[in-house]
């Protein structure tokens, strides 16, 4: 029996259309052409998937190899990516990338500029992804799976059982080197466990799904990040808003009741007993709450970036320093230099810092007014492809609300200069913009 099946009659792809049928087809006949290719395509995606949130090298091996291998099938999967031409929030955030890629002509710091494009690399999920959409319960479960494997590692670090690294011996984060970034990951997969909580039926997924709320709560308490425990307390409460709005009250209710408790009470003690044990990241968080006068406190270093920031887009309204060019503007900034004369333990570097700390902040200074206006139009677009798809059922509502709470948390910290944190969004962006259209398209 030969690998490729060439005597299919392919989908017609021309003139691009979007509509449920028509996007089937193409992923069908994908999926059907090259049957053995496509197992180890969606096989690839899961291993992704479940390593994205363990280390930074592990998602960019797999990251790599998942690309590589959908770009190896293109004589099989090309009619798949063809409906993505129709997707406004695809192009947004093309453009968003182009137009940084040309600022570089007046940076600063062209390299630190091209450094930070890389996690640009994350556009390549969409067509990557796109031809196994079918599977995309996969996905997430395997995303699940990843997280809920490196909360233990992080629960272990914390008791003593394993040694921490060496750069996170507060704020455990397991085999990951940001815990900030880890938090982002743990809140997403959080929010998605509840909203497939709402939806499965089985009383083994629902305590799987239990179990994995309880351990990824554990884990953001650990790591402590604390731009993604404030998104958290807006996307929980907008997800059940949606859950209850979009599938009814009853049920809502009953299963996100049952949910809270068990969390509560399981993750309460489990939580706390780590906390006791010497993980110290929360209290942490609360001491620079209460010392943000301090410029060199977390909350006090991110108020100087950001008034520094915003007086480089003062200076360059409509274009902007140019992206990567945060660094050699604040090394001039009288701001920075006032923080560093205020805490001469630190220095110049600590406050001359390669970005701001802020999505919402740097794009104004690097990219300017018409970085702005197009980073407007891609939370527009993409907010407009979460809130549709939350129409088709729970889970994708789980989604919708781990893209809120991403870009909440991205004004605390510049999540999408990070590739780590960029495939992150990618990765959930590219449910909402193919959102499973039959029940054939949703094994």
């Amino acid at each position: 029996m030969p690998l490729i099946n060439r005597f299919l009659v392919p989908p017609p792809v021309w003139p691009p259309r979007r509509d449920d049928e028509s996007v089937g087809a193409c992923i069908e006949y994908a999926a059907s052409r090259d049957p053995a290719g496509n197992a180890v395509h969606v096989v690839l995606a899961c291993v992704y998937f479940a390593v994205a949130g363990l280390s930074t090298a592990t998602e960019s091996i797999a990251f790599v190899v998942l690309v590589g291998y959908a770009a190896l099938r293109g004589p099989s999967v090309w009619r798949t990516w063809v409906p993505l031409l129709h997707v406004p929030a695809v192009w947004a955030l093309i453009v968003f990338c182009l137009w940084a890629t040309i600022s570089l002509a007046w940076s600063p710091d062209p390299a630190a500029g091209l450094d930070m494009l890389k996690s640009a690399r994350a556009l390549l999920l969409f067509p990557a992804l796109i031809p196994i959409h079918r599977h995309w319960r996969l996905l997430l479960a395997s995303l699940l799976a990843g997280l809920s494997l490196q909360a233990g590692l992080q629960i272990m670090q914390a008791l003593g059982l394993i040694a921490p690294m060496a750069k996170n011996l507060i704020r455990h984060a397991g085999l990951y080197s940001h815990p900030g970034h880890l938090s982002t990951y743990h809140a997403a997969g959080l929010l998605i466990a509840v909203a497939w909580l709402r939806e499965t039926r089985s009383a083994h997924a629902r305590m799987l799904l239990v179990v994995c709320m309880v351990l990824m709560t554990t884990g953001v308490a650990i790591a402590a990040g604390r731009g993604a425990i404030v998104a958290l307390v807006v996307a929980a409460p907008a997800l059940i808003a949606l859950l209850w709005c979009r599938f009814g009250a009853p049920d809502t209710l009953r299963v996100l009741w049952s949910a809270a408790i068990a969390v509560l009470l399981v993750g309460g003690i489990v939580t706390g007993f780590v906390l006791m044990s010497g993980s110290g990241g929360l209290a942490r968080g609360a001491t620079d709450v209460q010392r943000v006068a301090d410029v060199g406190s977390s909350i006090g270093s991110r108020l100087v970036w950001w008034r520094a920031s915003l007086d480089t887009f003062s200076a360059h309204p409509l274009t902007g320093a140019g992206v990567g060019g945060t660094r050699e503007e604040l090394r001039t900034n009288p701001r920075i230099h006032e923080a560093a004369a205020a805490r001469p333990d630190l220095g110049i570097e600590f406050f001359a810092h390669e970005h701001p700390h802020s999505l919402f902040v740097q794009t104004p200074a690097e990219l300017g007014l018409v970085g702005v206006a197009l980073l407007v139009i891609a939370i527009v677009t993409i907010a407009r492809a979460a809130w549709q798809a939350t129409q088709r059922q729970p889970l994708l509502c789980g989604v919708a609300a781990a893209i809120l709470m991403w870009t909440i948390a991205a004004n605390f910290d510049s999540l999408h200069a990070a590739g780590r944190t960029a495939v992150l969004f990618a990765m959930l962006l590219s449910f909402v913009i193919n959102p499973p259209r039959s029940p054939r398209l949703t094994v």
